[in-house]
């Protein structure tokens, strides 16, 4: 997805994403080792937006993102394309 830690940086910002350092190791990082990145927070957060940004961001993008949406409390979730 992302050759190098800036490649990162510059297609968060090419899609909208304000990023910090941190946060662009954590992604290049999970991208390098076929890892996923679990990110939890209260609603209204950002969490799709960055999972959208990160897709949006990456050098090849085939489809667009399936997005899992759902209500862990209730143990209800539905794919989104």
């Amino acid at each position: 997805m992302f050759a190098t830690p800036q490649n990162v940086a510059a297609g968060l910002r090419e899609a909208g994403y304000a990023t910090d350092p941190v946060l662009v190791q954590i992604i290049w990082l999970a991208t390098k080792m076929q890892k996923p990145i679990l990110v939890e927070g209260p609603p209204g957060t950002g969490k799709t937006y960055l999972a959208q940004a990160i897709r949006g961001g990456s050098e090849d993008r085939p489809d667009p993102p399936a997005v899992l949406r759902g209500n862990y409390r209730k143990a209800s979730y539905r794919l989104v394309r």
